[in-house]
């Protein structure tokens, strides 16, 4: 985006082909690392922005369940279909918005945002 108006003497015109900003390129030059350091600083500061921001994220409830307290029902089969369960108590911690994270021989462990619960 530039042009000559005289045989050694460039212009720059931003945004290219209008009439807007015009620099001689010496004085591009001169700038130019200003605005390298005035993009850098941008760039650093909104990067430390999206840290903050998942910093102060999700917070997680943490629910565990013991295996004794879960009851399973089986769900009525189709002829050759897998054999399902189902539990009431499981159902309603899915309801109220717990996710299953691990399920092991003692029990089950559970998360929720804090949000969600309130």
């Amino acid at each position: 985006c530039s042009r000559a108006t005289g045989l050694d003497h460039l212009v720059m015109t931003f945004p290219c082909g209008t009439r807007g900003l015009r620099y001689a390129v010496g004085a591009m030059k001169k700038i130019r690392p200003y605005l390298i350091g005035a993009a850098m600083a941008v760039a650093v500061i909104v990067t430390m922005g999206q840290a903050r921001e998942q910093a102060a994220g999700p917070r997680w409830e943490y629910l565990y369940v013991e295996q004794q307290w879960v009851k399973f029902d089986p769900v009525p089969n189709q002829a050759g279909g897998p054999r399902l369960v189902r539990s009431r108590l499981l159902n309603d911690l899915g309801a109220e918005g717990w996710e299953l994270l691990q399920a092991g021989v003692g029990g089950y462990l559970f998360r929720r945002s804090v949000r969600a619960g309130q």
